[in-house]
């Protein structure tokens, strides 16, 4: 086998507002890469970009434990490996950080084994690290996917987009780690409420599949599970709404555990145009943020 990897993993975006803990997005235009070759007789591991001075260059860091773990699921020996992680996607911001480490090191063991797991693989040990396979879906899928459990299994389900959509991405400088986002829920809800959550979900994901995007935009929004005890958490969060839906948007909401805002728009000057609306929001409610945009391309 060849000595040298490079493999790409993409940012993601769980929820898709109303789709708490079970849909999630592969977002366009950022990603973190990690480049690998085999080594004689010791690990080596640099970090470049987002993280480089806190994250663990060890046999601790995340890539190198899944990295690991997957030449064991496979029941191969693991070699030993220098590996140059370069990180693009921030911390603690809603955009799958940690299942993108975490597949980075199942992606390049994977490629060093010429592709013996398959995808179905590579989610379940992903999971052992994640948890919910929200963020790790998409990233292995590609596009949207919408995912469940039954009995323990992770069961997966790609959305096939009938046409392309547009993302403009406002990342805030807000850390929000998962645990203090879950932390604001509620330990209940009322049926009235866990009826609606679920009425809205179904019509969201049906509007996604069917490319009714402009009715998916206003039902994500219509969340109640999440976004509601959450925003209080994102300074300028209705600034920022307010001005994705006056530039053009969809719809706007949370992406991931926050502190990250999305939108859905028609195209991709539409989401140009909007991500510099919610950034210069961000800004007027003395919050730095960068942006970025692009397209979901059609999957049909």
């Amino acid at each position: 086998m060849s000595d040298k990897f490079t493999v790409n993993i993409p940012a993601t975006s769980a929820n898709l507002g109303a789709c708490f803990d079970f849909a999630g997005i592969a977002v366009p235009g950022l990603y973190n890469t990690v480049e690998a070759q085999l080594s004689n007789g010791q690990n080596i591991i640099t970090i470049e970009g987002i993280g480089a001075d806190t994250i663990p260059k060890n046999e601790n860091n995340l890539i190198y434990r899944t990295f690991k773990r997957t030449f064991e699921y496979a029941k191969k020996r693991c070699p030993y490996v220098k590996m140059h992680c370069i990180n693009r996607i921030p911390l603690n911001r809603g955009l799958g950080s940690s299942a993108a480490a975490a597949l980075g090191g199942i992606f390049v063991a994977n490629k060093m084994m010429s592709g013996a797991l398959s995808n179905d693989d590579m989610l379940k040990i992903a999971c052992e690290f994640e948890g919910h396979p929200d963020n790790a879906a998409p990233a292995i899928y590609g596009g949207a996917v919408v995912t469940s459990y039954i009995n323990g299994k992770p069961i997966i389900r790609h959305i096939k987009l009938p046409k392309d959509i547009a993302v403009a991405v406002a990342v805030p400088e807000i850390m929000l780690p998962t645990s203090v986002s879950r932390s604001v829920l509620p330990e209940s809800y009322p049926r009235s409420s866990v009826v609606r959550a679920m009425s809205t979900a179904a019509l969201a994901v049906n509007a996604l599949a069917e490319g009714d995007y402009e009715l998916m935009g206003k039902l994500i929004m219509q969340d109640v599970v999440h976004q509601p005890y959450r925003k209080s958490l994102i300074t300028g969060y209705d600034d920022v709404v307010n001005a994705a839906l006056a530039g053009g948007a969809f719809g706007c909401v949370i992406s991931g555990a926050g502190s990250t805002m999305i939108s859905y728009c028609k195209d991709a000057n539409t989401a140009e145009s909007v991500k510099n609306a919610m950034v210069n929001a961000f800004t007027a409610n003395n919050v730095q943020a960068s942006g970025f945009s692009g397209v979901i391309k059609s999957s049909v």
